[in-house]
């Protein structure tokens, strides 16, 4: 059986390039071993290994980990090129996801394979949402637009109604909730920014509380 010394020894630059990356992630949005393991299904000991350069990892266990950090595949092979200065997306396209779990929000990231990006727009299908759903809270600003329909955002103790075209900009360091006002479709465009004005992928954090 090889050491662990052995196993570094064996890794290759990308290999190893890779393990730095996933470190990176982990800590930028915030993880624990055990929380990650928990999002993934692979192990704790496994994911340490693999981090500590003890153990490579497959495609296929990479590709549950770029699912975890909503990040492409491609991330991990050309995570030092430069990305691209704009991202076009098509009405209606955009990288779907459920935030909060799977009872959660139905949303469209719309620039997540941007890299080094200072904010995160997407569009939230209000119609989703629980009206029993928790309040929730994370650092930095919000802005929110109805493209259609009209629904309510709950802020501190405070209700807006909102109709297609209003907008709200706000402090999502307090809690806060969005749900529909009625049973018809409404879309809204959220952009989220953090307060170093560097959007480090915490969107991840989200998907699965």
């Amino acid at each position: 059986m090889e050491s662990d010394e052995e196993n570094e020894k064996t890794l290759s630059p990308m290999e190893k390039k890779i393990a730095r990356m996933l470190v990176r992630l982990r800590r930028d949005n915030d993880l624990t071993l055990s929380e990650l393991s928990e999002r993934t299904g692979l192990s704790e000991s496994y994911l340490s290994r693999v981090e500590n350069l003890k153990a490579a990892i497959g495609i296929s266990k990479l590709a549950k980990l770029a699912e975890a950090y909503v990040v492409p595949m491609s991330f991990f092979f050309d995570g030092d090129a430069q990305g691209p200065r704009c991202r076009f997306t098509r009405a209606g396209a955009g990288t779907k996801v459920r935030l909060r779990g799977r009872s959660g929000i139905d949303v469209r990231l719309l620039a997540n394979t941007v890299k080094g990006r200072m904010m995160e727009p997407f569009v939230v299908d209000v119609s989703t949402s629980r009206k029993d759903a928790a309040m929730q809270a994370h650092e930095g600003d919000e802005f929110i637009y109805v493209i259609k329909g009209r629904c309510r955002l709950f802020f501190g103790a405070d209700c807006h109604e909102m109709s297609a075209g209003d907008s709200i900009y706000f402090d999502s360091g307090l809690p806060h909730r969005v749900e529909p006002a009625d049973n018809r479709p409404c879309d809204i465009l959220a952009v989220v920014t953090s307060r170093d004005f560097t959007f480090h992928g915490s969107m991840a954090r989200l998907l699965n509380e």
